[in-house]
């Protein structure tokens, strides 16, 4: 990955992880859903996804997601 994932797009990506949509990310984190959305594209254009799905699957291959932590969570320090 070529820029390093913000505290915020780490934890947008855990909850995308989670199977959370836009609107339950917005919820939980009290912003809006445009940001969640800016946040998943600025992602998805760092790691080359294609989709959620895809890049779920990276993060947890470039190792921004540890399958043993809750909630499919994160290896980097906050």
């Amino acid at each position: 990955m070529a820029r390093s994932a913000s505290n915020r797009e780490i934890e947008i990506l855990m909850l995308v992880a989670t199977g959370a949509n836009g609107s339950e990310i917005a919820d939980k984190l009290h912003i809006s859903n445009h940001t969640v959305k800016s946040h998943i594209k600025s992602l998805r254009r760092k790691l080359c996804a294609r989709d959620r799905a895809h890049l779920v699957a990276l993060a947890f291959h470039a190792g921004l997601l540890d399958v043993n932590s809750p909630m499919g969570g994160c290896r980097e320090s906050r």
